[in-house]
């Protein structure tokens, strides 16, 4: 699937207060595709809009997703405002980094003093030496409001080009994203 087009609806665009004060708004947009087959679950998660975000200086609350007769037209209703404290809102915290090491053990043909290790007939041995090698893993974590299936499809098992937190290219493997 490929978004072709994101336009707003003319005349979709409301607001409303609460009797507490807070002023909500409601926006929709026309979104196209390039696929009949399209799930709603899948143009959610490639729409532009998430929960949490800011839209119009605003968080959004929510978006909803409807169908249309024709099945590469979709409607998006985005429900932004003022509604929770940002600092109560779990969406809104910082990406939280660790790091750990883990054991791995690494053949050796070479001693400290870079000689080759042989037994006692001057031959490699059968079965080859092992040092242990501890390799540093890092973690981040996010709270999104969504699955971002995008970002996992394009970076799962691939390696870095650039510099990423003092680790030069071709030094950190993308391993995994997983969502609870």
């Amino acid at each position: 699937m490929a978004v072709i087009n994101i336009i707003p609806i003319a005349g979709s665009r409301t607001a409303n207060q609460d009797k507490d004060g807070k002023v909500s708004y409601s926006a929709s947009f026309s979104l196209l595709t390039n696929n009949q087959s399209d799930s709603p679950n899948f143009v959610g998660f490639n729409q532009p809009f998430f929960v949490g975000e800011i839209y119009d200086g605003y968080p959004i609350q929510s978006v909803a997703i409807a169908e249309t007769s024709d099945p590469c037209q979709w409607t998006i209703t985005v429900n932004y405002g003022e509604g929770e404290n940002p600092d109560e809102n779990p969406l809104s915290e910082p990406w939280v980094y660790s790091v750990s090491y883990e054991q791995h053990e690494v053949p050796i043909d070479y001693d400290i003093s870079g000689r080759p290790i042989l037994n006692t007939a001057g031959d490699p041995f059968q079965e080859a030496l092992f040092i242990d090698d501890a390799r540093p893993t890092l973690t981040a974590s996010k709270n999104f409001g969504y699955f971002p299936w995008n970002i996992a499809n394009q970076y799962c098992n691939t390696v870095n080009r650039d510099s990423v937190f003092g680790a030069g290219p071709g030094t950190l493997k993308f391993e995994r994203l997983t969502a609870r």
